[in-house]
């Protein structure tokens, strides 16, 4: 591997891990189901301009398998997201588009979402 290769392969790395450690823990709690996806569109707005082209499927440029995993066409777009999808990889994607001031907010959704999953299970 190239010196160049390693040095931007380093700060990626560095820069994923710094977004995700500045991340508030997320807690399963319930909210109001109105606040819930008052959350959703707040979080969808900020990740349009990274995410919009590939997750939104009334765009030409919409992805088919970035539609499997979440539509911003829809209110409710977190719903579709499994656990892994919800728990890792969308922090990790978020660590780079959402501000840190915001970040309370990603991880309060989170947190009611996986509230409202698991309370739906049956016991």
């Amino acid at each position: 591997m190239s010196n160049i290769s390693y040095t931007k392969n380093f700060f990626y790395l560095v820069t994923l891990l710094t977004s995700c450690v500045t991340y508030p823990p997320v807690i399963e709690k319930e909210i109001p189901v109105i606040e819930h996806l008052a959350k959703q569109d707040q979080i969808k707005e900020w990740i349009r301009a990274d995410c919009g082209s590939c997750h939104t499927s009334a765009l030409s440029t919409a992805n088919k398998k970035a539609l499997q995993v979440f539509d911003l066409k829809f209110t409710d777009w977190m719903s579709r997201m499994n656990q892994k999808q919800l728990e890792k990889t969308f922090i990790e994607r978020l660590g780079r588009t959402v501000k840190e001031q915001d970040r309370q907010i990603v991880s309060e959704t989170l947190g009611a979402e996986l509230y409202r999953r698991n309370r739906s299970k049956p016991m």
